[in-house]
């Protein structure tokens, strides 16, 4: 997640009443580790806050570690169910749609974990590098294709959120550590029929070099039928 998405969402969330969004299920969540160290503004700007007013957070993924409370693929009815039992007033599902196989089947799983009323907030990114999560299907919406993927929500707001270039974050990383980077890709550049996911996950980032990465994040609320 990136550092201004995760300010994004921190605001979205802190607009809203806590009972009216308490308790809230945090799709994708990954560990405790990720979430605390790897990239500490999730913790710093969304959940550290979410605790500060009383907000019940369940953080939900297909892998179990750490920090993981509800272990499980909302695309399996029996883990559906037992979300459901918690009975959630708001679903956060971050930078998860493009790691799918059918995107819109899980965007309507998700619209299923919550009652009418519940709010979804999810965010995708829009102007961003392949990158494998196991893998990448290219979903890249603008806030319009994002708002019409969840056919049972009602969009409050939807923005696109700018950030940083390749550059920026190269300029942040030590001149050896850059140095390995470049000659990596220059060497696998002459090989792309090796392993070729792995070639566009590592070479596509350099069409960012000069270009701002940009995400998606739409806030909507459960309808009781479809909103378009």
């Amino acid at each position: 997640m990136r550092v201004e998405e995760a300010s994004v969402i921190g605001d979205l969330l802190q607009g809203l009443a806590a009972e009216a969004i308490s308790p809230l299920v945090n799709i994708g969540s990954s560990t405790k580790r990720f979430r605390t160290a790897e990239q500490p503004h999730i913790e710093q700007r969304i959940f550290g806050p979410l605790l500060a007013r009383g907000v019940k957070v369940f953080h939900a993924d297909v892998k179990a570690d750490e920090g993981v409370d509800l272990v499980g693929d909302v695309l399996q009815p029996a883990f559906c169910a037992r979300i459901r039992q918690l009975q959630p007033k708001a679903i956060l599902c971050s930078n998860v749609l493009e790691h799918v196989v059918d995107v819109d089947a899980f965007a309507a799983a998700l619209e299923g974990l919550a009652p009418p009323g519940a709010f979804l907030l999810v965010s995708a990114p829009c102007s961003y590098p392949y990158h494998l999560d196991p893998i990448d299907n290219g979903f890249r919406p603008d806030p319009k294709a994002l708002v019409a993927t969840f056919r049972r929500c009602t969009p409050l707001t939807a923005r696109l959120v700018q950030s940083v270039t390749y550059l920026d974050e190269l300029k942040r990383q030590s001149a050896a550590d850059v140095a390995r980077l470049v000659f990596k890709s220059a060497v696998r550049v002459w090989l792309p029929f090796y392993k070729p996911d792995y070639y566009k996950n590592l070479l596509h980032r350099w069409l960012w070099l000069w270009r701002r990465y940009s995400v998606t994040v739409a806030l909507l609320e459960k309808s009781g039928q479809p909103a378009h």
